[in-house]
């Protein structure tokens, strides 16, 4: 797959029958820009052998909208191990600048525009999340929402199940424990933090790629997720993401089809571009039942 930049690196007859909406971004000051600028990664190191890590993105674009030029798009702790290997050694605080698109706004500009007439999400079976944010003020639009979940279990339940109940996937363990940081989703009007997560690494377990999904708890009793592929360093410096948003997604939906007694039913939600990473995803939602 081509890189696209720095960081980002069967069923179309039901669309809206599980998550149809607008994917378009405005353009205007009311609303989410997509907008090109610098993208700026501070590392502070701690006592700890961990760093206190902060993403920022720089536009002259950005004032009309957050009356600054630059914006915090993230904020967490970062181990060692997380770093490209040429940075491994680094003691002192350092930062890596690169230019970059971001897909911005407001979280509630993002909320307006992916929440249903009611502001809800989650009552009826087109309300679903369509998106995954960083943060929950200066928000990015980094993701699809692409799998979801009707078997009657908590996103806590399908966790533990994909990490304990081995027996479950003939040994097929997601179980990774590589850090992951805290995401965003439109639920019942709202920018609502991730429930839960699971992860499966790829190849050896140095190299720090793995499988990973987002889980969220709907209102209904359904649980959805942000499915993608980490290289080592989650694309948080230099390496080339390559999220394969569609082949995560099957990945995902393989598991509970192959070694289990569940269906997979595809839906196409809109949500295939619209935001700041790789296009690989392709629209679609895997639907488990």
């Amino acid at each position: 797959m081509n890189r696209r930049n720095f960081i980002t690196a069967a069923g179309a007859g039901l669309a809206g029958v599980l998550g149809a909406g607008t994917a378009s971004s405005s353009e205007d000051a009311d609303g989410p820009i997509r907008v090109e600028g610098v993208r700026m990664h501070r590392f502070t190191p701690r006592d700890d052998d961990t760093f206190d890590y902060e993403e920022q993105f720089r536009s002259g674009r950005l004032r009309a909208k957050f009356g600054t030029e630059t914006v915090t798009v993230d904020e967490a702790t970062v181990t060692r191990d997380q770093l490209p290997e040429e940075y491994r050694d680094r003691e002192g605080r350092f930062q890596v600048t690169q230019p970059d698109t971001a897909v911005l706004a407001h979280m509630p500009e993002f909320v307006a525009q992916e929440s249903g007439a009611n502001g809800e999400v989650g009552t009826r079976t087109h309300d679903l999340p369509m998106y995954c944010y960083k943060n929950a003020e200066a928000a990015e639009r980094t993701g699809p929402i692409n799998v979801a979940w009707d078997v009657d279990m908590s996103a806590g339940e399908i966790r533990s199940a994909m990490r304990d109940d081995v027996s479950w996937w003939g040994g097929e363990c997601w179980c990774a424990d590589l850090p992951s940081f805290t995401r965003y989703a439109v639920i019942d009007g709202d920018a609502t933090e991730n429930d839960s997560g699971v992860a499966k690494s790829v190849g050896s377990h140095l190299t720090g790629s793995q499988w990973h999904a987002r889980l969220w708890n709907l209102p209904d009793g359904r649980v959805v997720s942000q499915a993608h592929y980490d290289v080592q360093d989650h694309g948080t410096i230099l390496l080339d993401p390559d999220y394969r948003f569609s082949e995560s997604r099957q990945t995902l939906a393989d598991t509970w089809t192959d070694s289990l007694d569940y269906s997979e039913t595809l839906y196409y939600q809109s949500n295939g571009s619209g935001y700041t990473c790789d296009d690989s995803s392709n629209g679609y939602l895997s639907k488990i039942s």
